[in-house]
């Protein structure tokens, strides 16, 4: 490629990277880490732009915790309610990729719902690429978006491409990539990227990432992490215009358009015990380098954590909990993705306990094969009320509340419908039950929060 490839940052993204571009505030809703935008350079999008968007809390005050995944550009919302952009906007490029020939996919594993497909191959149509993977949170959040689109342009001509990069080992499995596939109702190509080599040539970040290639194989858009929906839209419509296909067919107002997701103002104050709660790591690859070199302070605190890599430590609960934090009880083997519980227990003893600020909590639990083994789930020390359960929890005929986790995978816990603060704790009795990491939900105008 012409211009000079930007830094390799893969998945497991370089320590020093990270805490460079924390420093400079450049983080976006993007996975992992489901955090609050930062104030963003000047993109396509931003004369769409209505309201500021709120600026990230200093690292020296710790309200925003890291995530490592989460050196991105990010790119203002868009509202609604405004004009849509002009030509000269469209072509006012940012992403040191755009206006540049899209670089092939290479290295992939293996493709569901499609024989293997190449840009060159697509040359002449408008393509749309979506880096994701299938427990993230935000890239869950951006699918309804993606498969909208697919039904309204790929009529005429529009090809998506899914390059499904894992975060966790078990994302790696193409058996659970295709259970979430079909749970995802994707009916479009997608390729697994197992080994990160298309993510590395596209110069890609953090999940999701979405690139729009015009018919002529050029880079024209890039959007990393949620939000940019609009804006997104309209380029595609664009750059179908410039290609001499008529979209005026297609229905398109932005003041009917989905929302970009907007942090519910509740959650953005500076305060890091009345900040909404970010993504929460359980395993020490992500940790340990904010134990290293602080600050900011990992999200797990305890010293044998980091003295027991690779084995089972006893640990004790602290009294008092603090927002952006995991906390631990009982005989756990510390790995580089995960906790898992280290023994079969009883009595619910052993326990995984955070303070969290949200209206929605998640989390990405691992299962090995075999039967679903139980989580049961308190929320400050009592059973959840069925209007604070989400989805996939379940409830006994003595009112209390359960997961039965069957597969690896995120898994919906709490939905509230104010922002509100709570004690969450998980226990099994189970030496299967795993934790890999949180991921909480605080938008006002999103259905999938």
């Amino acid at each position: 490629m012409p211009p000079k490839q930007p830094a390799r940052i893969t998945p497991a993204v370089s320590t020093l990277v990270v805490l460079a571009a924390l420093l400079f505030g450049t983080v976006a809703t993007a996975c992992g880490g489901d955090s609050m935008p930062a104030v963003p350079k000047p993109t396509i999008a931003a004369v769409l732009e209505a309201s500021p968007t709120p600026s990230v809390t200093p690292v020296a005050d710790q309200a925003i915790q890291p995530s490592l995944s989460e050196v991105v550009s990010a790119r203002p919302a868009v509202s609604a309610s405004t004009d849509v952009v002009t030509e000269e906007d469209l072509l006012n490029t940012t992403h040191p990729l755009e206006g540049t020939l899209a670089p092939e996919l290479i290295g992939l594993e293996s493709w569901i719902g499609s024989e293997p497909v190449t840009i060159a191959s697509l040359q002449g149509q408008i393509i749309l690429i979506d880096f994701w993977t299938y427990s993230c949170i935000n890239c869950i959040r951006t699918l309804p978006f993606i498969l909208e689109w697919q039904e309204k342009y790929e009529p005429l001509g529009l090809r998506i491409i899914g390059v499904h990069t894992p975060e966790f080992d078990f994302e790696k499995d193409a058996e659970n990539v295709r259970a979430a596939v079909d749970r995802f109702g994707i009916d479009y190509p997608v390729a697994l990227d197992n080994d990160a080599e298309t993510w590395d040539a596209f110069g890609v970040t953090a999940w999701p990432a979405k690139y729009l290639i015009d018919a002529e194989g050029v880079i024209r858009y890039a959007e990393v992490g949620e939000g940019g929906y609009v804006a997104m839209e309209q380029t595609i419509r664009h750059w179908f215009r410039q290609a001499g296909i008529d979209v005026s067919s297609v229905p398109f107002k932005p003041e009917d358009y989905h929302l970009d997701p907007e942090i519910d103002r509740a959650g953005r104050v500076g305060d890091r015990e009345l900040a909404r709660t970010r993504e929460i790591y359980a395993g020490y690859r992500k940790n340990l380098p904010f134990h290293r070199f602080p600050p900011p302070r990992p999200w797990v605190l305890y010293e044998e954590f980091y003295e027991g890599l690779d084995t089972d430590v006893a640990f004790e609960d602290v009294p008092e909990h603090e927002n952006q934090r995991l906390y631990i009880q009982g005989l756990w083997h510390v790995g580089p993705e995960s906790l898992a519980h280290a023994r079969a227990t009883e009595g619910f003893e052993d326990y995984l306990a955070i303070k969290f600020n949200a209206k929605t909590v998640n989390a990405v639990l691992g299962h090995d094969g075999g039967d679903p083994y139980r989580v049961r789930i308190t929320l400050d020390g009592k059973p959840l009320s069925p209007d604070d359960a989400d989805t996939d929890v379940q409830f006994d005929n003595l009112g209390n509340s359960y997961l039965d986790v069957d597969e690896s995978r995120m898994y919906r816990l709490i939905r509230t419908v104010e922002f509100e603060q709570h004690e969450l704790q998980l226990s099994s009795n189970s030496d299967r039950f795993e934790l890999f990491t949180f991921t909480f939900g605080a938008y006002e105008n999103l259905e999938d929060n």
